[in-house]
């Protein structure tokens, strides 16, 4: 992430929490932007960023973060999550996965706990994740 959008997002914070973003600007290796010229959400400061926002001129365009020039049109290597809690539909969930892994994507059941969910035939499922550890 460049210097400019970590100062940029820092300027974010300021907005809402001053001493937060502090502490994130000391993380981060950035200076808190005290005169507020960052980026705004948009729809309620009319002001120069505004308009160059609108222009589509106030961030340089990154091929490293472009959601639409790395698009990828596959579920190979993708990770799936199916959430699952007590008294889900076994079957559903086994073809699921069996679906997903056919075309090489990763597919982890995750729960609220970890632990063994038990589907409403009876059959019990071993949680890959906890809701708190799924990545």
């Amino acid at each position: 992430m460049s210097k400019e959008i970590r100062r940029r997002q820092v300027g974010n914070f300021y907005k809402v929490e001053p001493k937060f973003a502090e502490m994130v600007a000391a993380g981060l290796g950035v200076e808190v932007p005290k005169n507020q010229d960052v980026e705004s959400p948009g729809n309620y400061e009319k002001n120069e960023v505004y308009k160059k926002m609108r222009k589509g001129k106030s961030v340089k365009a990154s091929p490293a973060l472009s959601m639409e020039i790395n698009k990828v049109e596959t579920a190979q290597s993708r990770k799936v999550a199916i959430l699952i809690e007590d008294g889900f539909a076994y079957d559903e969930v086994m073809r699921l996965k069996e679906a997903l892994t056919a075309v090489g994507a990763q597919a982890e059941t995750v729960s609220m706990k970890l632990g063994k969910c038990k589907a409403n035939s009876g059959e019990e499922i071993e949680v890959d994740k906890s809701h708190l550890t799924a990545d």
